[in-house]
């Protein structure tokens, strides 16, 4: 099965790689307005992203068809002028820093 994963152009984050990961086990990095084009195995059930200890949600791959569109983001990049909190969403809410979805 073919998807195509996408990682816009935002500040936060810029010079660091976002890990891609199947079913637990790393595929390849994504930069920063990067789109890339993965192969995947039939029988893949999850996708996730992680950088540094952060992570996304994990996306069911069984309900995407071949072709479909993934984008990867931050979550929280609004509100990086907020003192503190970004410190807060990286030690308390680690697993929600980055989104994956389907577009």
């Amino acid at each position: 099965m073919n998807i195509l994963v996408s990682r816009p152009k935002k500040f936060i984050d810029k010079t660091r790689a976002y890990k891609l990961y199947v079913d637990d086990v790393f595929i390849m990095d994504i930069r920063d307005g990067e789109e890339l084009n993965i192969v995947l195995p039939l029988n893949s059930e999850k996708i996730c992203a992680k950088i540094d200890w952060c992570s996304s949600n994990e996306l069911d791959l069984t309900e995407l068809k071949n072709n479909d569109k993934l984008k990867i983001h931050n979550t929280h990049s609004k509100n990086i002028l907020i003192p503190f909190y970004i410190l807060f969403i990286i030690f308390f809410r680690k697993n929600n820093y980055l989104k994956i979805e389907k577009i």
